[in-house]
């Protein structure tokens, strides 16, 4: 008898998959980064949804940064900006294809750049680089991976769990009345959080409760032809998705992920 239903652990083998081949390519285009911040910066590229789902607007191209340094100064600097002491910079700027066919950082309506986003893309690569990029923006993935209306609706009248897509970066969100699992694809891991019900504390999260989660069951016609497409595809895996041998039950914690023959394993990032 066919199962009307896909468990949460097929969901999010399922679709991780399909975010490793994206991030792999983002990887990629990392690669094409000429860094003239000194060193200052880290840069990568992510992708940013469609304002509207499945139309003509394509997925933005994001570039992202980080302070390579962190002495006490910079620490102090973002704290006073997390308090509104100073104000917050923005910490990823749109990449724009201009009128010369190459993909630039975004400039203000004065045509001037924030300093801070210093890069170019490798000289002699330029096309090749765009030739990713917009394939990338022109995928499946770019326009569908992020869920429709009628898809959260959908997820809503699920009396088992939510199930939901965040922004910017397409990470898949889940939650039950335990605990609420997060898969941040750019970085392939997966954050836990210990769900409090009103008048109780917070429990640490046991395997129990995890598999408990994974097991969850939600109705297959809840998704799209897309999510369902890239899901079944992944229907014969076996593997398990479980914790290291030294994992110790904790309240809300981030793991990268071991992929193993038989399992997917989760280890507690310090």
């Amino acid at each position: 008898m066919e199962n009307n239903n896909y468990t949460y652990k097929q969901i999010l083998i399922g679709l991780r998959n399909e975010y490793l081949i994206v991030k792999n390519e983002l990887d990629e285009l990392n690669k094409y980064i000429v860094n003239n911040s000194q060193s200052e910066y880290e840069y990568r590229f992510r992708l940013g949804i469609p304002l509207k789902y499945g139309e003509d607007e394509k997925a933005k191209l994001m570039l992202d940064l980080t302070k390579r340094k962190r002495e006490l100064f910079y620490r102090l600097k973002y704290i006073m900006q997390v308090f509104g002491i100073i104000n917050m910079k923005p910490t990823s700027i749109k990449m724009i294809k201009y009128e010369n066919g190459m993909y630039l950082p975004k400039k203000d309506i004065n045509g001037n750049l924030d300093k801070r986003f210093k890069i170019s893309i490798l000289p002699g690569k330029e096309e090749d680089f765009v030739k990713r990029v917009d394939t990338l923006r022109d995928s499946e993935f770019a326009k569908f991976m992020h869920y429709s209306e009628e898809e959260l609706t959908n997820f809503l009248l699920n009396s088992n769990a939510h199930i939901w897509c965040t922004s910017p970066n397409y990470s898949q969100k889940f939650s039950n009345k335990e605990l609420t699992l997060k898969y941040i694809g750019l970085d392939d891991i997966i954050e836990l959080g210990s769900v409090c019900q009103h008048g109780e504390t917070f429990k640490p999260i046991t395997n129990e409760m995890f598999q408990t989660a994974l097991n969850t069951e939600i109705s297959k016609n809840a998704f799209s032809d897309y999510h369902r497409r890239i899901i079944d595809s992944s229907l014969s895996s076996e593997k398990e998705i479980v914790f290291s041998e030294d994992y110790v039950p904790t309240i809300h914690s981030k793991f990268a992920i071991e992929d193993s023959k038989k399992a997917l394993v989760l280890h507690k990032i310090k």
